[in-house]
């Protein structure tokens, strides 16, 4: 999976949002070819075995939905994203639930700046302060 990806210039993309889309594109794409690889595989290796073809469908689709979803989330831009961005993150209470909504707002009132697709502090004193305080013991 990893041959098929390809860096993307963070510069000219347009917004942080366009580039998660893009990112679940491909994302979705690697996860068809990783769940189809695995169903064939599985078939050849049944009908070696001569296993009955409702086994070879469960194999199959649970091996390549399992094994697809653990790459997704673990090596991928945006299953990074989701996993620990949309979920892990508010769950804990340290992001808002509306990711999208808070980082807008913050660029609107001029804490983060865009900079191609990423937003980033516009002062190093503040990220150094928050910095600070995230290490603190609780």
């Amino acid at each position: 999976m990893a041959l098929l990806e390809a860096p993307i210039d963070i510069e000219t993309a347009v917004s942080p949002p366009a580039l998660l889309r893009a990112n679940r594109a491909t994302v979705l794409f690697h996860l068809l070819l990783f769940v189809l690889f695995i169903v064939i595989a599985s078939g050849i290796l049944c009908w070696a075995q001569s296993i009955r073809f409702a086994d070879w469908m469960v194999i199959g689709s649970v091996g390549g939905l399992g094994g697809g979803l653990a790459y997704v989330l673990s090596l991928t831009a945006w299953g990074q994203w989701v996993s620990l961005s949309r979920i892990w993150l508010p769950l804990t209470g340290r992001l808002p639930w509306t990711v999208h909504a808070f980082l807008k707002d913050a660029h609107r009132r001029g804490v983060l700046r865009q900079s191609g697709a990423v937003y980033q502090f516009r002062h190093a004193r503040l990220q150094d302060h928050l910095t600070h305080v995230s290490r603190m013991p609780r």
